[in-house]
């Protein structure tokens, strides 16, 4: 919490700055900032996973919600080019 809190008060110092060493700064902590917050969710979902599968269960879950955050521009192109383009080929 403490991480996200750090970093979202860095954002102004990394998209409004004035010069080249600000800029380097702000990117380089947000980063930072990004690690600290979600650096330690591999190594919970580690803990969570039975034993058998305590190796490969972090990289399939990644690969899995990887797979299900591309559905949404898929769904929406599907929605356009089944009602409303042919809703409006019809008129």
């Amino acid at each position: 919490m403490v991480a996200t809190f750090c970093g979202a008060c860095l954002i102004p110092m990394w998209i409004l700055p004035s010069k080249w060493g600000t800029l380097t700064a702000g990117a380089f902590l947000i980063q930072f900032m990004i690690q600290g917050a979600w650096g330690v969710v591999p190594i919970h979902l580690q803990e969570l996973s039975p034993p058998q599968f305590r190796s490969s269960f972090p990289g399939i879950a990644y690969q899995v919600s990887r797979r299900n955050s591309s559905l949404p521009p898929l769904t929406s192109r599907l929605t356009y080019y089944f009602f409303l383009k042919k809703q409006s080929l019809e008129t």
